[in-house]
């Protein structure tokens, strides 16, 4: 999956009445503490000069919090009855917040990006031909909107039989302009969006997943309509090495797509291969509202579930073992103390990130004034990677700690290693507004910039310590890659003695894992969350393989194969992400082919010969394909059906429904 970075996004909540005037996420609050000193403030839209936090904002009175963001220097745009997305001046964000109309700021997420034989695997071809259905469905009159990175709109795999495009509508923003195309601007030949795809690889090939006519790399709807939406170089891609999306402007983007589809009077289902892991990954983040309050009849949002489960054979040997994962759950009893120890593998990735390090989200469940954390570096045993921590027995030995800050009160503070090298900011909200969870970042980060290799000279532990009652809920890090950092797991019994907290006190370690890890906005409940899984290349071979231009055959099951994945056909992939929902909610909803998967290469892209088909044709791997193969099944149920997605029911309907195809 592409990543999408922190957009704000201005929300209406009519039903926050009890939300109280400055309400804003620790994201916003960090950057209202910290402005420009932020580690990731760098990272942020500018425009002359001038840096904007983009978010999502809920307020009483839409009208209103719109003029005084235009004021301010920013700009806002309505999404639905009750959203707005918005960029604003750093120093405007508090006087937002503070507003008698607004009841919420939310920080928008940073996100990333996670058909030849995979239509046979799900007998979509039965379907395209009319097998037994009597009416032949290719996804005539739907639409079908795609936000990515970016499109090769003049490829032939988006024409029609007559050689004319399908694609009925193109946005992007640049600097301060919005820029649109029509089926007409792009035929006649005045569409002043780039073409050929603006050097990236994914848009185009989801998109070619989702719809493409080519004889032999069919999409799933061929003959649908398409809408695309860019995530632009200057909101989407400035976190250095990792292209990162600010989610107000996916948000926005959906809202523009089905607008489109409104004035064609043709239902929509758009596909989202995106996502984070941070937030409370219980469908209450304004973004997930966002989304899915333009969800119903005729509207579908599909979205990627995430490519974060481990893949131990991706590792060194000596390390798999110990590799838990991006999550860790919390359960503490009274009077105990419980931590999940992270290691950092890859600092100077981390560091490029948007947050400028690596963060741990912490929310915990219900009221947790009894609840106190504590965070502790330890350099011992690490350089070696000693994981029996034999030498590891005291917390007097940490030289990083900060300890017993309560849960119970709002707070903020930066903690910095005895030797200067790593610091660690951390930040508490005793109950956020969105869900009433106790919620908590730590961003660990290098005192330098440059120097993010020292983040691997330390183990890190997150404890949490009741005084009384219990103390539960959950953990994610992001940036969401295991490559970079997990939660370590096999560990339990290493117990170090927390020093000056009485004889004998110690804390217990949990098991990290990949439980809880499909990335937001696959979370809301308002869409179809897809997993991801190897499906068989040929049909009936028994394995998974493609040729590439190099004429040479490859195992998508072999870890050493180009984008090589160790999973077992027929099975769900090795790196897709799991659930459940952090509210209890099954997720994924359910899952498709997404490796090996051959589509459209956007042509003025870059792609080894290994993973080339042909020249316009590549094979990619991920979440990120097997949405789009949802995406298309769905516009063939509303080609037959177009009054889909209109309730709890429908969405339970239909998920069954793409199920039987499968079967």
């Amino acid at each position: 999956m592409r990543k999408i970075s922190f957009l704000f996004f201005i929300i209406f909540f009519a039903n926050y009445g009890s939300a109280y005037p400055g309400g804003m996420d620790l994201m916003m609050r960090s950057i209202v503490r910290k402005g420009e000193a932020a580690t990731w403030s760098k990272t942020l839209p500018e425009r002359g000069g001038i840096r904007l936090v983009p978010c999502l904002v809920k307020s009483k009175n839409a009208k209103d919090t719109i003029e005084f963001v235009e004021k301010s220097g920013g700009s806002a745009t309505a999404i639905t009855g009750s959203i707005l997305s918005a960029s604003i001046p750093i120093d405007m964000v508090k006087p937002l917040a503070d507003r008698e109309e607004v009841l919420f700021v939310e920080f928008s997420s940073p996100l990333s990006s996670k058909m030849d034989t995979a239509r046979a695997a799900g007998n979509v071809a039965d379907v395209q031909n009319g097998k037994g259905l009597g009416v032949k469905y290719k996804g005539k009159n739907v639409v079908i909107g795609v936000v990515d990175d970016g499109l090769d709109y003049g490829h032939p795999d988006f024409w029609d039989s007559s050689r004319v495009t399908r694609i009925q509508y193109l946005k992007q923003k640049i600097d301060d302009r919005t820029i649109e195309c029509t089926k007409g601007s792009i035929t006649g030949k005045s569409c002043e969006i780039e073409d050929g795809g603006q050097g990236f690889t994914h848009g185009t090939h989801v998109t070619g997943i989702a719809a493409s006519s080519d004889s032999e790399y069919t999409g799933i709807a061929p003959q649908a309509d398409i809408m695309f939406a860019f995530l632009d170089a200057s909101d989407a891609y400035t976190s250095g090495e990792l292209p990162t999306s600010f989610g107000a402007s996916v948000v926005d983007s959906v809202a523009a797509i089905f607008e489109k589809a409104d004035l064609l009077d043709k239902a929509a289902v758009v596909n989202l291969s995106l996502g984070t892991s941070l937030g409370a990954h219980d469908g209450t983040s304004l973004m997930e509202e966002g989304l899915t309050e333009q969800t119903g009849v005729g509207r579908i949002i599909v979205g990627a579930a995430g490519n974060e489960q481990v893949i131990p054979e991706s590792f060194w040997p000596t390390r798999r073992p110990y590799i838990g994962g991006i999550h860790s759950s919390i359960a503490v009893g009274s009077k105990e103390a419980k931590g999940s120890r992270l290691a950092i593998w890859n600092g100077s990735s981390s560091t490029s990130s948007f947050v400028g390090g690596t963060m741990v989200d912490i929310w915990l469940d219900g009221n947790a004034g009894n609840c106190e954390l504590s965070v502790y570096g330890y350099t011992e045993g690490r350089a070696v990677e000693d994981f029996t921590f034999a030498g590891l027995t005291s917390t007097s030995q940490a030289v990083l700690h900060a300890k017993n800050i309560s849960f119970g009160e709002e707070s903020s503070d930066t903690i910095t290693a005895e030797d200067g090298s790593v610091k660690a900011d951390i930040e508490i909200d005793p109950s956020d507004i969105r869900n009433d969870k106790p919620h908590a970042t730590v961003l660990l980060y290098p005192a330098k910039s440059e120097l993010g290799a020292l983040l691997e000279s330390m183990w890190f532990d997150i404890v949490i310590k009741s005084s009384s009652g219990e103390c539960s809920g959950n953990m994610w890090l992001y940036y969401d890659h295991t490559s970079f950092h997990d939660f370590l797991k096999g560990i339990a019994g290493t117990a170090p003695e927390m020093a000056g907290s009485g004889k004998g006190a110690t804390y217990d370690l949990f098991d990290g894992d990949s439980l809880m890890t499909t990335t937001i906005p696959a979370t809301a409940k308002g869409v179809i969350a897809v997993g991801s899984w190897l499906a068989e290349k040929p049909i009936d071979s028994g394995k998974s393989e493609w040729t590439g231009m190099n004429e040479v055959t490859y195992s998508q099951s072999d870890i050493g194969s180009p984008g090589g994945s160790a999973s077992i056909v027929d099975d769900l992939s090795s790196f897709s992400s799991l659930g459940p929902t952090a509210d209890a909610r099954t997720k994924p909803d359910i899952v498709a082919p997404g490796e090996p998967i051959i589509s459209s290469k956007a042509r003025e892209s870059g792609v080894s010969r290994a993973l080339k088909a042909d020249d316009l044709h590549f094979k990619s791997a991920g979440t990120s394909m097997a949405s789009p193969y949802i995406t298309g099944v769905v516009a063939l149920l509303l080609e037959r059906n177009n009054t889909l997605g209109g309730n709890d029911e429908k969405n339970r309907r239909q998920t069954r429904q793409l199920r039987s195809w499968k079967d």
